[in-house]
């Protein structure tokens, strides 16, 4: 199961020292990945329903922090070794090169939780990353029923997978979910390939000591 960290250019992260403490600390402790928000320009007055807060708005962005996610990965890149990056949104049409030296380029993860987005995810992805909950601030809450929407959609692209003759062990399934081994091992046995956590701190002393308790007492512990 691999433990990734989402949110890592929001809010006081978008500043270089905080980010740097971040992506450090993440690597040291054993986290697989790093995920960027794209959220950077926000129309004034837009009337776009958001799904994952329960007032359908995307919370006060008029000073809310956000870097441009390929500037702040970039900046990762240069001061880590091993962990991996993923953005969320990235609008097309576009080109980009050099191409990526890893084989087959950049994987396509397809996010979202409606019928539409499971059919995109077995055509055209390399992952599928479903979204059950609702964002507070940088923590995605999650309720008691959570994991039953989860497996609805896991079981919906097994079977999208079946009617088009995909294989659905080729695609990795991602999710946000806890710091918690027992609930992080049913997700696992769900048929989910990684769960990403939100960053456990602000600060820079307390984030570091978080990171290295969950790789301690629940990254170490995992299959």
């Amino acid at each position: 199961m691999k433990i990734g960290l989402v949110f890592v250019n929001a809010g006081p992260f978008s500043e270089p020292d905080l980010f740097r403490t971040l992506a450090l600390s993440a690597e040291d402790n054993g986290f697989e990945s790093l995920w960027t928000v794209e959220h950077v320009a926000i129309p004034d007055g837009f009337q776009s329903s958001y799904p994952y807060t329960a007032s359908g708005k995307l919370g006060n962005m008029d000073e809310f922090l956000l870097s441009d996610p390929l500037v702040h990965l970039a900046f990762a890149a240069s001061i880590t070794k091993r962990i991996r990056f993923g953005t969320a949104v990235m609008f097309g049409p576009l080109r980009s090169h050099p191409k990526p030296v890893q084989a087959g380029g950049v994987p396509i993860v397809v996010g979202g939780h409606s019928p539409a987005a499971v059919r995109r995810a077995a055509r055209l992805g390399d992952g599928f990353f479903p979204a059950v909950g609702k964002l507070n601030g940088l923590n995605w809450e999650v309720d008691a029923a959570a994991p039953e929407r989860l497996r609805a959609l896991i079981e919906a692209l097994k079977t999208e997978c079946a009617t088009i003759g995909r294989d659905f062990s080729t695609m990795e399934v991602s999710c946000i979910g806890p710091a918690h081994v027992d609930t992080i091992n049913k997700l696992r046995e769900m048929g989910m390939s990684r769960v990403v956590l939100g960053p456990p701190a602000f600060e820079p002393t307390s984030l570091r000591s978080r990171l290295e308790k969950i790789g301690r007492e629940v990254i170490a512990r995992l299959p």
